[in-house]
């Protein structure tokens, strides 16, 4: 039997929101004032932003605007990003108030719009679900634009000018037009320009100034002129201009400031001069300036301030001097000494950076980095003044291709699909308003399965044995006004399941003997206030996995089979006008995980087959008084874990894939005959908790897509639809 509890203290779900039913469960909202929960609607898709690293979601509970969730083995929160994200420059995550969508596939570059947005490009496809060939636009407020000419190959260079969106890399069409390797697309129309340089190979590097357009790849003949992987090219005409440095092998970078352009890249000549993967040209002659920074390994990145040059890539030592992939060049000399100057390390290649508000940022496949090497995963910002690392700290899972930056803001591209991380352990809440995670981090060791709310205090019930640094084994209080972990320490010596606040009483169930130093077999009551027992005592058997309040009765679902000296199977209620055992009695022929309660029926759900010696396959309505079984039978093919009944429908989550008639993977909504509704969200693992407040329904679980969308483990559906509400 141990083995069975420990296995479903992972899965099972207790009791069900009951915001909108007049009863009391595990989760609640603010009082209003006449006893009932006040549930608040969210913005609708801000709270999709996020989903787990790893782990499950167990338990919510809303307090406001505020979203609190539970659960087992998760330790970070993850914006919902895929490979390009936006970053708050001061807080290293998505910033405040701004949708997020899913980039599937890499991002090589990205350029501001100049209005907050970000037209970005790459090997993707598809953007939350949306068609987009390897060219899209982001708006300001984080959601996908309408631009969508498309690229039949691969985009790896932007630049923006006026109305115009330069585009670069390995295609041949862009827009349905032929266009080699480079061109020019008009964003207030979406359509391709006539402006057709015509690149012989893969152009990697675009800058514009004026009325120029550089170029830089691997090609060797623009417009049908010979140009050595550097090219300028006419903004009007499409055709190069007689400027023509003429480099010895692929350019893999550009920056232009005044009448310089800086190249770097894999050559070692410019033209008849020796140069060694970095070299800076007069932008009006085309000579080779005597700049000299000598570097011994490609060039990937440039970008360029009052004070400096700094460069990123391959190489080991410039100017003889030892940098590690990433330095900050004098420019006058090109020393990475002396003033403005420094040497730095990267653990691996730097392929990225910019500069924005004093900062200099970096991208690559590096997992540590900086004058003084700092633990950074292929992002980072610097000091520019000194090449050390600053605190912020995205933690991206995967290479970052490109950077850039305005308006303190940071896009990033590349082939991660995690960025932008948050810390937090088993628990953490979402502000609906902001779309961001507060900094509540109770930091429970261990699993957390049940939240509720009451008179603003939450009260939190698990495996766990500490709450950051205090120790609290199983269940723990928050005062929700200041978020901090109150003195309430009932102190349970085993798995706590549900936490039930009702008035002056939390009542709790799970898989313990005792409680607050008494003896209190798997159910118990505790006082609100103090922490203490109360002289109830049930005397549970067994495991009890889900509690309900409805019509002054406690009902009780789980492993047991007898409460005091009576069998009750599975199944039991009390009333809790005097804490007794009443008659009712469904009998359960296998555990129970989930119960909940509307117009006089008590829904159930588990893993039973049979309730009073008939055929109910893991889920079934009873008579609320009489324990008699209903006809209703929707014939669930595998476990339920939650209920929520809603508007003359029950929803319902867990780990079937067939119910009420109908392919319904984990998650399905069934009709008042029994029957599942078109209703669909097709989840691709388990669901284990369903909350409803208002139109949005939150579901946690171990699930990776629902709804034909990335959201690991939480994800906020409309009850109307069944989609994510940014959908």
């Amino acid at each position: 039997m141990k083995k069975i509890l420990f296995f479903i203290s992972v899965f099972c779900v207790f009791a069900v929101s009951c915001l909108l039913l007049g009863c009391h469960s595990s989760s609640g909202n603010p009082s209003d004032g006449n006893g009932e929960e006040t549930p608040v609607a969210p913005v609708s898709y801000l709270p999709n932003n996020w989903m787990l690293s790893g782990g499950e979601v167990m338990a919510f509970a809303v307090y406001g605007d505020v979203v609190y969730f539970g659960g087992n083995n998760f330790n970070e929160l993850v914006p919902k990003t895929g490979n390009g994200a936006m970053l708050d420059v001061a807080t290293d995550t998505i910033p405040a108030g701004k949708e997020v969508v899913w980039v599937e596939g890499e991002v090589y570059a990205a350029v501001s719009d100049g209005n907050g947005g970000w037209y970005i490009g790459g090997n993707f496809t598809e953007i939350d679900g949306m068609e987009r060939n390897r060219l899209a636009h982001i708006n300001a407020d984080g959601s996908l634009g309408t631009f969508n000419p498309g690229a039949d190959d691969i985009v790896r260079a932007l630049a923006f000018s006026g109305n115009v969106l330069y585009a670069g890399g390995d295609f041949t069409t862009v827009g349905g037009e032929a266009r080699n390797r480079i061109a020019a697309i008009d964003v207030t129309t979406g359509a391709v320009t006539a402006w057709d340089p015509d690149a012989n190979q893969i152009v990697y590097t675009i800058a514009v100034s004026g009325d120029t357009v550089y170029a830089g790849g691997d090609f060797t003949a623009i417009g049908g002129a010979g140009r050595g992987f550097i090219a300028a090219i006419d903004s009007s005409t499409g055709e190069p201009t007689s400027w023509n440095p003429t480099a010895g092998n692929t350019v893999y970078c550009l920056a232009v400031d005044g009448g310089t352009v800086y190249a770097g890249g894999f050559f070692t000549t410019i033209g008849v001069e020796t140069r060694n993967r970095i070299a800076a040209i007069d932008a009006t002659s085309g000579a080779v300036t005597s700049w000299e920074p000598d570097a011994d390994g490609s060039v990937w990145a440039i970008a360029v301030d009052e004070n400096a040059v700094y460069v990123g890539g391959d190489f080991t030592h410039i100017s003889s001097v030892t940098a590690t992939r990433i330095a900050a060049l004098n420019r006058d000399d090109g020393f990475p000494t002396g003033l403005y100057g420094w040497a730095g390390f990267a653990q691996s290649r730097v392929r990225s950076l910019a500069l924005e508000g004093g900062v200099l940022y970096a991208g690559g496949d590096f997992t540590s980095i900086g004058v003084v090497s700092e633990v950074r995963p292929y992002i980072a910002a610097l000091d520019p003044s000194n090449g050390q690392v600053t605190s912020w700290n995205p933690g991206a899972n995967g290479s970052v291709y490109t950077l850039t930056a305005s308006q303190n803001i940071v896009y990033a591209g590349g082939n991660f699909t995690q960025i932008g991380v948050v810390e937090r352990n088993n628990m953490a809440s979402l502000d609906t308003s902001t779309g961001l995670i507060t900094s509540f981090d109770p930091d429970a060791d261990l699993m957390v399965t049940s939240i509720a709310i009451e008179g603003g205090i939450m009260y939190v019930g698990g495996d766990f044995s500490t709450m950051g640094v205090e120790t609290r084994n199983g269940l723990a209080a928050f005062d929700l006004a200041t978020g901090e972990l109150t003195d309430w320490n009932p102190n349970a010596d085993g798995t706590v399941r549900s936490v039930l606040p009702v008035g002056d009483t939390v009542y709790v169930a799970g898989d313990f003997s005792n409680i607050g130093g008494e003896t209190r077999p798997n159910l118990a009551a505790v006082d609100a206030t103090t922490g203490d027992v109360t002289p109830w005592n049930p005397e549970v058997d067994n495991g009890v996995l889900a509690l309900l309040e409805y019509d002054n009765t406690l009902y009780a679902g789980g492993l047991f089979s007898s409460a005091g000296i009576e069998a009750r199977n599975h199944l039991a209620s009390f009333d809790l006008t005097n804490g007794q055992l009443t008659s009712w009695n469904p009998d359960a022929n296998n555990y129970v995980t989930t119960l909940a309660a509307v117009g006089g029926i008590v829904y159930a759900g588990g893993a039973f087959t049979s309730i009073n010696g008939q055929t109910r396959n893991r889920i079934a309505a009873i008579d609320a008084v009489s324990g008699d079984l209903e006809v209703w039978n929707p014939d669930a093919n595998g476990l339920v874990w939650s209920l929520l009944p809603l508007n003359g429908t029950v929803y319902v989550g867990g780990a079937f894939t067939e119910i009420g008639g109908e392919t319904r993977n984990r998650i399905a909504a069934l009709d008042a005959d029994g029957s599942a509704t078109v209703w669909n969200p097709d989840a691709d693992w388990n669901v284990n908790i369903l909350f409803g407040a208002y139109s949005t329904m939150y579901v946690g679980g171990q699930f990776y897509y629902i709804g034909g969308v990335v959201s690991r483990g939480l994800v906020a559906l409309g009850l109307s639809t069944g989609l994510p509400l940014d959908q």
